[in-house]
């Protein structure tokens, strides 16, 4: 069973103790500390250590509170760079490329420190890897691909969201997973939103930029999307979310291949949502999208309508 969210230091065995000093931080009760750490620890940049590392180093009561709380570790930032066998590098210097094996062997231990002291507390990861690996796929990205049965939360920032492109995206076990944003930079294709089938407790859909591929079953958990009418299929989507209740309209920046585009929906889609935010850069393109979508939203009538 994954450990809550909500563990508590003092539930430890061995309990922490104050050193004896006048000093102001050692007159703060445990518990306190340990969640003013979890606030500093929220996004842990594993690129250069991360927080929750730098923390263990600070005094031996701090090192023994980041030991005794796993969740102190598990929040992960991390942005996979490029291919050392890239034909473009082809000119690197040999000692650069020396220079980078030797970074990428000491970030994937910084993962393995992360993913072994955070135990089985549910992990809330960012991934950025929005370089594709032509002679393979990135060993860190399938490292945590195979932590997936602890994810609670993930934001993708990746090229396209496509098992063709990342082979770990097609083998994930997501039986915690309640929240995902993805960002893409491709712009020809749609992400693929089966990636995310086997996430039961999926309720939270967050994409921008380019859209995803529509899966009536896991859009049927969907309570809670971001989405944009740019994507070309924002109706379609919102029509198979019978259970959405929030939803954020996210018009993205103009760009050459959507500048003639508005999208409608005739007749109006009636969402049950509760709450309706709009986000729109100031053009006068997406002030006629803008006005375009919210005439394609109706919600229903609050109760039965009958004629006067």
């Amino acid at each position: 069973m994954m450990a809550n969210s909500s563990h508590c230091v003092s539930s430890q065995k061995r309990p922490l103790r104050l050193p004896q000093s006048n000093s102001p931080i050692n007159r703060i009760p445990i518990e306190v500390l340990a969640r003013i750490l979890l606030l500093v620890c929220e996004k842990n940049r594993l690129s250069n250590g991360g927080d929750a590392l730098y923390t263990s180093f600070v005094c031996s009561l701090w090192r023994e509170l980041a030991f005794s709380y796993p969740a102190l570790w598990s929040n992960m930032s991390i942005f996979l760079g490029g291919d050392l066998d890239d034909e473009d590098d082809a000119d690197e210097e040999e000692d650069d490329k020396r220079d980078y094996r030797s970074y990428l062997e000491r970030f994937e231990a910084v993962v393995d420190l992360y993913l072994e002291r955070s135990k089985e507390h549910l992990l809330n990861l960012k991934i950025e890897a929005t370089d594709i690996w032509e002679s393979g796929e990135h060993p860190i990205f399938t490292k945590l691909a195979k932590s997936s049965y602890r994810w609670k939360s993930v934001e993708f920032h990746v090229f396209l969201l496509k098992p063709l492109i990342y082979p770990c995206l097609g083998d994930l076990d997501l039986p915690e997973l309640e929240e995902v944003k993805v960002w893409q930079d491709g712009d020809e294709e749609l992400g693929d939103l089966d990636v995310f089938a086997r996430a039961p407790k999926l309720h939270s859909l967050e994409s921008t930029l380019t859209g995803l591929s529509l899966n009536s079953t896991i859009l049927g958990q969907i309570r809670s999307l971001v989405y944009s009418p740019d994507s070309g299929n924002f109706y379609e989507m919102i029509k198979l979310c019978p259970n959405l209740r929030n939803l954020a309209v996210q018009c993205s920046p103009p760009s050459k291949h959507l500048e003639n585009q508005i999208y409608t929906s005739d007749p109006p889609r009636v969402l049950p949502i509760t709450s309706l935010e709009v986000s729109l850069p100031g053009y006068p393109l997406k002030c006629d999208m803008l006005q375009s979508t919210l005439s394609s939203l109706a919600a229903p009538y609050p109760y039965p309508y009958t004629s006067p």
